[in-house]
């Protein structure tokens, strides 16, 4: 997290209750966030390890993705914003 928003009181507290919602949601689409850390006055979060490379990285290294592929990749981002609002997490981050 970037100190000037660590240091935000009103910040910290939407952080943390997100990091709540998020804690509550189990779906194979959504990445599980396990804890709220401080380190020598650096705020972190621990979430679960996922094998790969994110979305940019997958463009920037094989190119144009192609419809079908994005698509999937639609409709498993529509699935967890389902979950994610079905949970009371409307807000958009």
């Amino acid at each position: 997290m970037r100190p000037e928003l660590a240091t935000n009181p009103q910040t910290m507290q939407r952080f943390k209750q997100e990091l709540l919602l998020a804690s509550k949601i189990s779906q194979k689409n959504i990445l599980r966030i396990h804890d709220l850390g401080d380190a020598g006055g650096v705020k972190f979060i621990t979430m679960a390890f996922v094998e790969g490379c994110d979305l940019a990285g997958l463009i920037e290294k094989e190119g144009c993705i192609g419809f079908d592929r994005a698509l999937k990749f639609t409709r498993q981002l529509c699935a967890a914003w389902k979950r994610r609002t079905a949970k009371g997490w409307s807000t958009a981050t």
